[in-house]
């Protein structure tokens, strides 16, 4: 019998965002985006900002009310990527 694998919430969570974000580049999407854009190395860049960093940063605020700069958004993701490493090894 192979062994049951426990899904984590945040695996969840992750597919679920993932999923929502993969369907923009769908044809036909409400908001699509052409993959084509990203030919352009500046529309790569400006995209990956947005994803990595405008997009979180308001999402933290608007769920926790605490208004945070990009750069102290990206200081909670780093100390969260800390935690979640840590806590794998301690498994």
């Amino acid at each position: 019998m192979a062994k049951r694998v426990k899904q984590e919430k945040w695996m969840t969570y992750a597919v679920l965002i993932q999923s929502a974000i993969s369907e923009m580049f769908d044809d036909g999407a409400n908001n699509y985006i052409d993959k084509n854009d990203f030919n352009d190395d500046q529309n790569l860049k400006d995209f990956l900002h947005a994803l990595m960093n405008v997009v979180p940063c308001n999402i933290y605020g608007k769920i926790t009310g605490d208004e945070k700069n990009m750069l102290e958004s990206n200081h909670v993701a780093n100390q969260l990527c800390f935690e979640y490493m840590t806590h794998k090894k301690d498994e």
